[in-house]
């Protein structure tokens, strides 16, 4: 047996590069997520998105950059999270308005 290691998290990783990748592949999959937060600009941000995933897979995949990756991942989120919010409250804004 030589040396047990944990291959999860190069498994994870691999499939987030996955997913990240895909959003090249088929941008379509992901718009409609991805306009909750970037409704002005979805396609671009679906790019963005994707390259962003696909860095997060892989600094989860190589060991050393692990850490790394729970920093990125949670400015992604928060940055994500923060436009969908902002959108929402915008949206209503605008609805009240109207109304």
């Amino acid at each position: 047996h030589g040396r047990s290691r944990d291959r999860r998290p190069l498994y994870g990783g691999l499939t987030v590069v996955a997913v990240g990748l895909a959003h090249f592949v088929r941008p379509g999959i992901f718009e409609p997520i991805t306009r909750l937060g970037f409704p002005e600009r979805p396609r671009t941000f679906t790019y963005i998105n994707g390259a962003v995933e696909t860095l997060i897979g892989v600094l989860i995949a190589v060991p050393r950059f692990r850490g790394a990756s729970i920093v990125v991942t949670l400015c992604y989120g928060f940055h994500f999270g923060g436009n969908v919010i902002r959108s929402l409250v915008s949206r209503r804004r605008d609805a009240g308005r109207a109304g």
